[in-house]
């Protein structure tokens, strides 16, 4: 089994029915960036690098996930 990051984070609803919702490669960078907003400081809180580093840390999950699969 793989990760797809263009599959469903949560492909089933509270009410049981199909609802493709956020990719999985969303939910990912949006947790790393809640992760990152954590540690800055806020007064040098620079939203684009955050959002691009989200992003980086969403694709090396991917691909870890990926490569731990195969093995």
């Amino acid at each position: 089994m793989s990760c797809n990051p263009d599959d469903p984070a949560f492909p089933i609803s509270a009410l049981g029915t199909a609802d493709p919702g956020i990719t999985k490669r969303e939910y990912f960078a949006a947790m790393a960036m809640q992760g990152l907003a954590s540690i800055q400081n806020p007064e040098c809180f620079v939203h684009k690098a955050i959002a691009k580093h989200a992003v980086i840390l969403a694709d090396a999950m991917i691909a870890a996930l990926n490569q731990t699969e195969r093995k």
